[in-house]
């Protein structure tokens, strides 16, 4: 680790300098971002390294409001965020504002994730079936959604949609975790008669 150190020690001032003399130029922001990789080379990530990347993304997007890097911070600090600090909420505010900024659909899942970490799981559905209206070949993603639907209560529509994976996906992976998900779930059929495919009603085993 002594080359890592070594370059963690010696290159941030030089990082810092151009910095303070560059504006906000173009220049100026890339040194910005070098900067904010090398002051943590090869440190292991804790929640006190979390916290001052984040404060770095922070005064990253008070100096430069208007960056073409902004998304890249958005999506930096929302992560950190939610994987490290657990800070969910921050970090939903954070992955809509970069959706907001950017119009990247594909973010779309992270702020689902969030919305699921929160408990909130009919906005998580909501969020990742906008997510797959752009990438509706996304077999793990169309297994994400029905997760949330299931989680959501949203049973005709998450076992629908169950069906329709099991019958196209070529991923063994998908297939496997697909049978571990709806293992939780069991057909009910009142009066011992079996409930038309159409009309299929689920409980949750051991709610």
């Amino acid at each position: 680790h002594q080359p890592q150190d070594e370059v963690r020690n010696t290159l941030p001032p030089v990082l810092d300098e151009i910095v303070r003399k560059s504006g906000s130029s173009r220049a100026g922001q890339k040194a910005c971002l070098r900067l904010m990789e090398m002051r943590f080379l090869g440190l292991p990530e804790t929640v006190e390294t979390a916290r001052q990347k984040i404060n770095m993304c922070d005064e990253f997007r008070r100096l430069y409001p208007s960056s073409e890097w902004t998304v890249q911070i958005l999506t930096t600090e929302a992560q950190l965020l939610s994987d490290q600090l657990g800070e969910h909420q921050r970090a939903l505010e954070l992955y809509q504002a970069a959706v907001t900024t950017s119009g990247r659909k594909a973010l779309l899942r992270h702020v689902a994730s969030c919305h699921a970490k929160l408990g909130d799981y009919s906005k998580a559905a909501a969020a990742q079936a906008e997510y797959l209206a752009e990438r509706p070949e996304d077999d793990y993603g169309i297994l994400q959604l029905i997760q949330y639907q299931l989680q959501a209560g949203m049973i005709t529509e998450g076992m629908a949609r169950a069906e329709e994976l099991k019958k196209r996906t070529i991923s063994q992976y998908i297939k496997d975790r697909l049978a571990d998900l709806l293992k939780e779930y069991v057909r009910v059929f009142p009066d011992g008669t079996r409930v038309p495919e159409t009309g299929v009603s689920l409980a949750v085993r051991g709610a």
